[in-house]
């Protein structure tokens, strides 16, 4: 009768091996552990219409006067401050919150519309009006095609 046995493989490895990496993942955990226990600092709802796209971001205790909204290319880029929920009275230090927002494409860039109010942040994002069909008329001769092409 043959009974099977498996053998145990051991792999030895060097007495340092991967210290770095473990460190490293425990600093992540860490840096996990103690962005739990902070506020969320937003939260959002998007909707879309047919006229625009509407954005609203939570943004508790950031104060209008610290609120900074800035268009770039394709982003709206939007900084606040309020005050640290965990620090003293004397000693309350301002915390920066951050957040950057994708611009859709077919938004019209210079009619953006922001307000703040009881902490949430609405951003009206309209659309850009949509060329709309138009029926082209036939003139005799060359007309402007002439001219066109005489100055070229």
């Amino acid at each position: 009768m043959y009974t099977f046995s498996p053998t145990r493989r051991v792999h030895f490895k060097p007495a340092f091996w991967g210290v770095d990496r473990d460190l490293k993942e425990v600093m992540e955990n860490m840096e996990n552990i103690w962005e739990g226990a902070r506020p969320q600092t937003t939260t959002h709802n998007f909707k879309e219409t047919d006229k625009a796209f509407l954005l609203s971001l939570d943004m508790p205790g950031v104060n209008k006067s610290t609120l900074e909204l800035q268009q770039e290319e394709n982003w709206i880029h939007i900084k606040g401050k309020r005050k640290d929920a965990f620090s003293d009275e004397e000693e309350a230090q301002a915390v920066e919150v951050s957040r950057t927002v994708t611009i859709p494409k077919d938004v019209d860039i210079e009619k953006i519309e922001a307000h703040l109010e009881d902490g949430v942040l609405y951003l009206a994002l309209p659309k850009q009006e949509k060329a709309q069909p138009r029926k082209i008329s036939l003139t005799e001769g060359g007309g402007s095609w002439n001219k066109l092409l005489s100055d070229a």
